[in-house]
């Protein structure tokens, strides 16, 4: 998967972010304009996960994903930024709070924020590649 972030070439993934408080735009026209954009294995990781996810509906496969269920997706932000506890210093990391560290993304049972549907079960996607 394309895992840059746009510090080689300026190529990265584009999304869109329509929140203008918070620096978005429209998403209309060519999205080389839109607002947001990325990379970096928090944006080929999800979408690994859903071209499996895909196969094995089409396949009846074992499940290929090893369910995480702990632990939280922590991101560092600047202090003043929206959803940013920081304490102390420059940076921070991504809360619900600017007041207490709460995690924004916490991983559960099924597919979350922070691990997609988990990590991958090898032996499963072996055995079930058709």
């Amino acid at each position: 998967m394309f895992a840059s972030d746009g510090s080689v070439w300026g190529h990265y993934y584009v999304t869109c972010y329509t929140d203008a408080a918070n620096g978005g735009g429209p998403c209309t026209g060519n999205p080389t304009g839109w607002a947001g954009g990325g990379g970096g294995t928090s944006y080929a990781t999800p979408i690994w996960a859903g071209i499996q996810a895909l196969v094995n509906e089409k396949k009846g496969a074992k499940c290929v994903f090893l369910d995480v269920t702990t632990d939280s997706d922590v991101s560092e932000c600047v202090k003043g930024s929206p959803d940013c506890y920081a304490p102390s210093g420059k940076y921070g990391v991504l809360s619900t709070s600017k007041t207490v560290n709460q995690p924004a993304y916490n991983a559960h049972t099924g597919y979350n924020f922070p691990t997609g549907l988990g990590s991958v079960n090898v032996a499963n996607l072996l055995a079930n590649w058709p």
